[in-house]
């Protein structure tokens, strides 16, 4: 079986690494030279991946002999990549990091975060859904929480309310558009800001509320209709994930996953709410490669499993 070095840059993985595709519930893996005879994969997945005798699951057809097929955790997964690609850094740079002065659009910038000491944090996965963890040590965490409104959430709306095809597109339409033209705000009930309460005008009050009118139905945009709903899944989670931070009493924030990936809206959208309904006491962290630690997991777990063989 062929070996990749431990350290090796996540953009200089040597081809002998096995490529690993889904299509109408078919998994194969495409064939190299030299190809890695072994395929980690999470237990959601893993459950597809059986032989054909198995009549009870989908039929999976595997392009190389002999595969060798490895049953992983998810979530330990997750964890394990992530301290490990924190500790070797992003091509000599922190894989951690901040946005500074997240409530003053003009002020805020992205700042290195030192995560050394990373226990207690809360770490939230942001993929088609999302599970929090409250993580103590590098193998003591518990899942508090999770939502079935996530990522998968977010594009599944954009293509029927937009027509998109993609991830990328749904988020470059929401670039575009202004989710207040779709959203109610505080403002638009009560005048301007709820002081009594500390409610910003600004703030959503209602999701998609001005929808209700068809006058304004009719003069919206589908890159409104796309950031609105990209407004709505962010701030779902942002609103579930510090009542979890605060239940556990932890003020670190750790957003990870695929729903992230490009998408600075959103990173931005959850620094600011956690920032202002904490009033500064809690912190969202960010990391550079936010969406690869499950895979970055996995390979740890090959290079144990090899190790003791």
């Amino acid at each position: 079986m062929n070996r990749l070095v431990q350290g090796a840059s996540l953009e200089c993985l040597p081809n002998s690494v096995a490529i690993y595709k889904r299509k109408r519930n078919i998994y194969k893996i495409s064939e190299r030279k030299s190809c890695m005879a072994c395929l980690l994969l999470p237990c959601s997945v893993l459950a597809k991946v059986k032989t054909v005798e198995d009549r009870s699951l989908p039929v999976a057809r595997l392009s190389i002999a002999d595969l060798q097929l490895h049953k992983l955790d998810e979530l330990d997964c997750l964890i394990q990549g992530l301290l490990y690609v924190d500790s070797v850094g992003f091509n000599g740079k922190p894989e951690c990091y901040y946005f500074e002065n997240p409530t003053n659009p003009e002020l805020c910038q992205k700042r290195p975060y030192c995560l050394d000491n990373p226990y207690p944090m809360l770490l939230v996965n942001m993929g088609s859904g999302v599970s929090i963890l409250a993580v103590y040590s590098k193998d003591n965490y518990k899942r508090v929480t999770g939502t079935s409104l996530g990522g998968g959430t977010f594009l599944g709306l954009c293509c029927l309310l937009t027509g998109c095809e993609t991830f990328e597109e749904a988020l470059e339409m929401a670039a575009k558009g202004d989710s207040t033209n779709v959203d109610k705000l505080v403002k638009d009930i009560y005048g301007g800001d709820y002081e009594r309460f500390g409610l910003q005008g600004s703030a959503v009050a209602s999701s998609f509320g001005n929808m209700m009118s068809k006058e304004k139905r009719d003069s919206i945009s589908k890159e409104d209709l796309a950031r609105a709903t990209l407004v709505t899944i962010t701030n779902n989670i942002g609103s579930i994930a510090r009542m979890c931070a605060l239940n556990e009493n932890i003020d670190r924030v750790v957003f990870v996953g695929n729903f992230l990936r490009i998408n600075m809206v959103s990173m931005k959208l959850l620094a600011y709410a956690m920032d202002f309904w904490s009033k500064g006491q809690l912190k969202a962290l960010f990391l550079e490669h936010e969406g690869y630690f499950g895979a970055v997991g996995a390979l740890l777990e090959l290079f144990k499993m090899t190790d003791e063989q």
